[in-house]
């Protein structure tokens, strides 16, 4: 018999244990559940290097296989537990392990190292667990880096009524962003030429031109970044009057007479070698054909 709303107090207050002995005996999905979390935050890592990516998953306990992939599910790239045999990618074995907790991990952190950086370690991994009945995820991302060479200047030709300026530099990661800036006036970018290449690592070069001209006599700034922190380069460069030829012609000319002069110089001291060898070589002559002298018979 149900209670109706004359008996509250005398049948209702049994309806309290009878739901806690059903609630007691139902099964539940929670019993085998837990949590993964990982930092939002990216981790950064340097070609060549190395990468620690950690998840903590609470309770610890109840996690009964992990799995680590690369962008996609089956790019597994460490496995613990049972995973049907499957095994890990070939480009990753001997390159990851799981480290053992240090006392300063929270609780539950399970922590995997990545070895000899490359480009195409960069991306969004996962940190997957599982159980019987519950699995749970979480991802990291890794921000692969590489600070390219010092930037390398030089002039190469004349071109549009000036000199054209090359700026280079080689080994970056992500795609390198070269701008030309008048040294004072930095947060104006000059716009200019722009080449971008690839290598069989993955590793970009970039190389920008300038044309500049003599109504700029300005120091000017070649500036390389990848766009991330701290992965910057720098180098400047003056441009003095004396490089235009038509300011001052004596400065081609005389590189020319100089070199005609040494040339002529030479030309002379081989000449008189040759000449003072040749005259040698006659007085010897004629000193062998010389008859011996005949004074001793008058001494006698």
């Amino acid at each position: 018999m149900g209670c109706d709303a004359a008996l509250p107090r005398a049948c209702c207050p049994l309806l309290g244990p009878l739901f806690a002995i059903v609630l007691i005996h139902l099964p539940s999905g929670a019993s085998g559940q837990f949590q993964v979390t990982a930092l939002t935050s990216p981790v950064w890592a340097s070609i060549g290097g190395e990468a620690i990516l950690s998840c903590q998953v609470s309770p610890r306990g109840k996690a009964e296989a992990q799995r680590w992939f690369h962008s996609h599910f089956k790019s597994a790239i460490l496995l613990q537990g049972d995973w049907n045999g499957e095994q890990p990618l070939a480009e990753y074995q001997n390159r990851t392990e799981l480290m053992d907790p240090s006392p300063n991990d929270d609780p539950g952190t399970v922590s995997l190292r990545i070895r000899d950086i490359r480009v195409s370690d960069n991306g969004t991994y996962t940190c997957y667990f599982k159980s019987v009945s519950y699995y749970h995820s979480a991802t990291v991302q890794l921000q692969v880096t590489a600070l390219g060479s010092a930037l390398h200047l030089h002039l190469k030709d004349y071109e549009e009524g000036g000199i054209q300026v090359l700026c280079h530099s080689a080994g970056w990661f992500p795609t390198p962003l070269l701008q030309w800036k008048k040294l004072g006036h930095e947060q104006e970018p000059y716009a200019s030429k722009v080449q971008i290449t690839e290598d069989g690592d993955g590793l970009f070069g970039v190389e920008g031109a300038l044309i500049l001209k003599e109504s700029d006599p300005v120091s000017w700034v070649c500036h390389v970044s990848s766009g991330l922190k701290n992965q910057e380069r720098e180098a400047r460069f003056s441009v003095a009057d004396v490089i235009f030829p038509h300011h001052s012609p004596m400065l081609l000319i005389l590189p020319l007479f100089l070199v005609a002069l040494v040339l002529l110089t030479l030309v002379c001291l081989i000449l008189l070698r040759r000449q003072l060898r040749e005259n040698g070589r006659l007085l010897l002559v004629k000193a062998l054909r010389k008859p011996p002298s005949r004074n001793w018979q008058s001494i006698r």
